[in-house]
């Protein structure tokens, strides 16, 4: 974790100088990426320099690429899942309008970056405890997906009851408009971080063509409602279609999983979280969009909301007396 905030924070210097300081535009954005990615490349192999052993065997390989080909389809469709919308918004809303969503999605990617970061750590440490005994694995994955899904849905009402203030204050008064976008894109990554758990047993079960189906699914359903509700709605369709298929990865995931590994998720209580979730974003849209009217009286409203939200942590009994140890154990 060290190393990925440490190379994220230099990866973001260097876009900045070379977007910003030098004026390379696009390019300069291409030439960041290369930089960063070869010093990543540098750092990780570093870092596990230990493990390297330069010798080949046929054997060794042949379980591996069972398990990592239908990864390929599945990385694929993810990257036309994640970006088909922006083609199909070019032919049915301005540029603008599509510079203002992909600038709200470069700032929702936060919570992706650590649903992804968190999965990755997770990944391991859930294989080997699965190892040892399958129902230990199964109660601690419920225990730690339902403090990681408060901490981030919580994380996205605060972004969402202050994401005038964040824009406002924080970026140039062109992009104001994507206070409405951010929170919305952001509560995607929830759902993101769900299917992340759900899939964790078709993982150490090696069923990876099943993983594979599900993204290659919701990719082309995500596609299909694109293409039928943005010229209708325009953007607010590109969000909310990507909202829906990260729910309907969740959802095909604990299908999928169910005779295989299932992994008996709190659905009862993260739907609760997720419901206040949705809730509070709406009401946090509907009170911001009177920013400049309320006033002080404004925030105590917000205050409530995050009170709310504290108190049904408590009576779920997720906020207790061991409730910093059990962050700090997610995290």
């Amino acid at each position: 974790m060290k190393a990925s905030l440490s190379l994220f924070f230099i990866s973001l210097i260097i876009q900045i100088f070379e977007v910003v300081v030098y004026e390379r535009g696009a390019y300069g954005v291409v030439e960041a990426t290369l930089i960063s990615t070869l010093l990543s490349l540098i750092v990780y192999a570093t870092i596990v320099r230990e493990f390297f052993i330069f010798k080949f065997n046929l054997k060794i390989i042949i379980e591996p690429m069972k398990y990592s080909l239908p990864l390929i389809p599945h990385a694929l469709s993810g990257l036309i899942f994640m970006y088909s919308d922006r083609i199909i918004l070019e032919k049915s809303v301005t540029l603008l309008i599509i510079g203002l969503y992909m600038f709200s999605d470069k700032i929702a990617m936060v919570f992706k970056t650590i649903v992804n970061e968190f999965n990755n750590s997770f990944s391991p440490y859930f294989n080997e405890r699965s190892k040892q005994s399958k129902s230990i694995a199964v109660t601690e994955t419920q225990n730690i997906s339902l403090v990681f899904i408060y901490v981030v849905a919580m994380s996205v009402i605060v972004l969402s009851l202050f994401s005038v203030e964040v824009v406002y204050f924080l970026f140039d008064e062109r992009y104001f408009e994507t206070w409405r976008m951010i929170p919305l894109l952001s509560s995607a990554y929830v759902f993101r971080s769900l299917y992340c758990f759900s899939s964790s047993g078709l993982f150490y079960e090696k069923m990876t063509g099943k993983v594979a189906i599900i993204t290659i699914v919701s990719g082309l359903v995500n596609i299909a409602l694109n293409l039928w509700l943005i010229p209708l709605y325009g953007v607010i369709a590109a969000i909310y279609t990507t909202i829906f298929s990260f729910l309907l990865t969740f959802i095909m995931a604990e299908i999928m999983s169910y005779k295989i590994f299932y992994l008996h998720l709190d659905l009862a209580k993260i739907f609760s979280i997720v419901g206040f979730m949705f809730v509070a974003i709406l009401f946090s849209i509907s009170l911001n969009e009177n920013f400049f009217v309320f006033g002080c009286i404004e925030y105590l409203y917000k205050i409530v909301v995050i009170l709310i939200g504290v108190f049904m942590g408590y009576k779920m009994k997720i906020i207790d007396a061991n409730w910093l140890l059990k962050v700090k154990g997610v995290l």
